[in-house]
């Protein structure tokens, strides 16, 4: 946390910061080598061996998943046309 606190210089014009302050006064921060080189984070690593050993497998927030293609989803909808025009409601009447 310090790191943070010496990395941003407005926190000690801050009076809410006081304490925080004056404790990591002087405190250097130790760096943190485990990261990739290739600056890809080891989620991102894990999920695309998953995607490789489960091809069939559609996961959310992958930008490949059906390239495009109409399908139905899990719950058997289907995405009308965009120039699909929806049916007026039935009108209410009146008890």
């Amino acid at each position: 946390m310090c790191g943070r606190v010496n990395s941003n210089p407005s926190l000690a014009y801050n009076s809410n910061f006081d304490l925080l302050v004056s404790k990591c006064r002087g405190v250097t921060p130790a760096r943190d080598n485990t990261r990739p080189s290739d600056s890809q984070s080891l989620w991102d690593d894990m999920k695309d061996e998953y995607k490789k050993e489960n091809p069939e497998v559609n996961l959310m927030g992958d930008k490949f998943i059906n390239s495009g293609k109409t399908k139905l989803d899990k719950s058997g909808l289907k995405i009308p046309p965009k120039d699909y025009i929806l049916p007026l409601p039935k009108p209410k009447q009146n008890e």
